[in-house]
């Protein structure tokens, strides 16, 4: 018997309407009083709803932000340490040195402005690592910060030298010695929060040209950031064979960017860092 192809109506018929993604939202909304919800697909869910909405949009948006936030309370840390903990025991086994450093966020932090967790929904992102449903900090985005904290002068002299930088970061004819990894949250911030709303509030439209200030229609964005007080921890790699000056150099270069601030609006305090403690495993 041949196949029967479906007509027009009963695609139509078909749950893929606003009903059925409001099904969907409710089931995930439910779950997540459970403990089970990845936050990364609850966002997408709610980024296709809020893009629906039309003139509820910034209701939803909000609802979106609180749920995410809400969800962050209880995160699995735990599943994070040890995943952190079996990289650094990987770098030991290969005979590397391990840098394992935990520092804590003193005010909010915005690092992947750009990425896809938040972006759809609120126009600025949050880094964020799908598999162990938790935001990160990207090991390019300490790489980069380290890198340029080498090049700024520390009590007269740099922290390190040009060879120096060259041969631990990198350059376009080699590959640097230091191994720089994600790092994951292991201990929630204020009130127990890793991820909390934050509000951005332009004077002026994208493309907009304002002669006047008392014409200008600021309009108030919110989006997600990393909740103030939540510890990060950073595990970074390099072959054993340092020079004692050169490691304390390294120590001290990270220390530096964490204190300068990581990620997006580093100026305004966002993505600074206090450091808790430093322990280099295989020395």
């Amino acid at each position: 018997m041949k196949p029967s192809t479906p007509t027009e109506n009963t695609i139509r018929s078909r749950p893929w309407g606003s009903d059925w993604l409001d099904e969907v939202w409710k089931s995930h909304v439910e779950l997540e009083s459970e403990g089970l919800v990845n936050l990364f697909s609850l966002l997408a869910i709610g980024s296709i709803r809020v893009n629906r909405s039309g003139d509820d949009k910034e209701r939803m948006k909000r609802r979106l932000l609180e749920c995410i936030a809400s969800y962050s309370r209880r995160l699995d840390l735990n599943t994070v340490s040890n995943r952190l903990d079996e990289l650094q025991s990987a770098y030991q086994s290969l005979g590397w040195l391990a840098f394992d450093i935990k520092a804590r966020l003193v005010y909010r932090g915005l690092i992947g402005a750009g990425s896809v967790f938040g972006s759809t929904a609120f126009e600025v992102g949050l880094a964020f690592d799908p598999v162990l449903n938790v935001p990160c900090i990207p090991g390019s985005s300490l790489k980069g910060a380290a890198r340029a904290a080498a090049q700024v002068p520390f009590k007269g002299d740099r922290l390190l030298d040009k060879d120096a930088v060259k041969a631990l970061f990198g350059s376009p004819a080699q590959v640097g010695t230091l191994h720089f990894n994600d790092a994951y949250p292991v201990k929630a911030g204020v009130e127990g929060y890793v991820i909390l709303p934050d509000v951005l509030t332009p004077h002026y439209s994208r493309g907009e040209d304002m002669l006047r200030e008392d014409e200008a229609k600021p309009v108030p964005v919110i989006y997600p950031s990393l909740a103030p007080g939540t510890t990060f921890r950073f595990v970074i790699g390099t072959p054993r064979g340092l020079e004692k000056a050169k490691m304390e150099g390294i120590l001290v270069t990270i220390v530096a960017a964490l204190k300068l601030g990581v990620g997006a609006k580093t100026s305004l305090g966002y993505g600074v860092f206090q450091l808790e403690s430093i322990t280099v495993h295989g020395s």
